[in-house]
């Protein structure tokens, strides 16, 4: 298995934050990753001053799961991603789910993905992602998030829960856009004993942007 976050610099008002989780980790599904985030890239330079213009966040999320289909590839069985929009000052810019599924609302209980991997998501966020737990031990995960105060939502937070999970993996997402939002996520593996958090990207430079891949046992960075 494999977990990828790709960050870009979309232009001085918008950043990108995304994350993915996949099963395999062959050469093949790796090109195929690369050839998604290229084409992700090329979606945003083309679409930067539609981008700017959005203001509401339904429709940020919308356009967000819309990108999120770009990696509707074998490999990836989950996809978190973060926009932080300056344009958009209410609540929103988070999705989590699987690339290949239609964007719903965040129905604030467990849905499984596979056998194996299941998501829960909040209207505001956040959206958690957990592999290799079972519909009790990710209720059990569900309560103990929801008696976290708001203000204590955060990814590092959110992650040291999911390790009290038998969950082999997780990935969690916030909203980027409005108020007190400043957008983010992170993820860990267990076995590898990895586990990072990250805020949507911020500086001025428009098109910067970093990619780091994590395959249980080594880390690829290109910045």
């Amino acid at each position: 298995m494999f977990i990828f976050v790709f960050q870009q610099v979309v232009s001085p008002l918008v950043a990108l934050l995304v994350i993915g989780y996949g099963t395999t980790g062959s050469i093949g599904s790796h090109q195929a990753l690369l050839a998604a985030i290229s084409k992700l890239q090329a979606r945003l330079a083309c679409e930067r001053n539609a981008l700017e213009r959005i203001c509401d966040p339904a429709a940020i999320d919308f356009w967000l799961a819309r990108q999120g289909r770009l990696f509707a590839i074998e490999s990836i069985e989950a996809i978190a991603l973060s926009i932080n929009s300056q344009t958009v000052t209410a609540a929103g810019g988070g999705v989590i789910g699987s690339p290949f599924a239609e964007l719903l609302p965040a129905p604030s209980q467990l849905e499984f993905l596979t056998q194996d991997i299941c998501i829960v998501a909040f209207p505001g966020g956040p959206g958690v992602a957990l592999m290799g737990i079972n519909q009790e031990q990710g209720e059990i995960f569900i309560t103990k998030l929801n008696q976290l105060t708001k203000g204590a939502r955060e990814p590092s937070q959110i992650l040291n829960l999911a390790e009290t999970t038998p969950a082999t993996a997780a990935v969690v997402i916030l909203d980027g856009c409005g108020g007190q939002q400043t957008g983010g996520g992170g993820f860990f593996i267990r076995q590898s004993q990895t586990k990072k958090t990250y805020r949507v990207p911020g500086g001025s430079m428009s098109g910067a942007c970093s990619l780091e891949l994590y395959h249980q046992t080594f880390t690829v960075r290109s910045n």
